[in-house]
Order: C-alpha cells, then structure tokens, then sequence
C-alpha cells in the first residue's frame, strides 16, 4: 500500500474538525448524520485536494488544537453565508 502524502500546511498531521451546533433554529436534519455526510464529502472530494484526510468530531465547542465548523443562526457580515476564521487557539509562530 502507498504510503500516503500530506499536504505541507499540516505537516503530516491529519486535521480534526471540531463540528458543533449554536443555532437556536432547527437545521432541519440530523446533526450527526450531517456530520457523517460531510465526513463523507470530505473523505471524497476534499482530502484529494488537501493531499491529507481530516477527521470531523462532534463537540459542543471549540477542541483545542482543532479546526471548526460552526453553525449559527445569522452571520456577523451581511450576506455572509459562510466564511474562514480563527479559533481561540494561538497560531503557532504568530505573537
């Protein structure tokens, strides 16, 4: 079996995804069957791309060392229907 390769920005660590929930309005799914779909989209479709799987968990906030994927009821920029952002833990290197 190749061994596999990972993309230089993690440095062979495969990523965890933190997923949680903090809208006060129902998705309309189920939220660990979304998880697993996405799971899916990312094994798929993402992970050729990046050059390294990632691993989503369910979590009810921020996993320290994880990157996140937060649903929320209203965006704080208008028509902002999703975008990138930093989590409360420190960027290695970055003061």
């Amino acid at each position: 079996m190749p061994r596999p390769i990972f993309g230089a920005f993690n440095q062979g660590e495969i990523p965890t995804i933190a997923c949680f929930n903090k809208a006060t309005v129902d998705l309309g799914v189920d939220f660990d069957a979304l998880i697993a779909a996405l799971q899916e989209y990312v094994d798929k479709y993402v992970a050729p791309v990046w050059a390294t799987p990632a691993k989503l968990i369910k979590t009810t906030g921020f996993k320290k060392g994880a990157w996140a994927i937060v649903f929320l009821d209203d965006a704080d920029e208008a028509g902002a229907l999703a975008y990138h952002d930093l989590t409360p833990d420190p960027i290695q290197g970055v003061r």
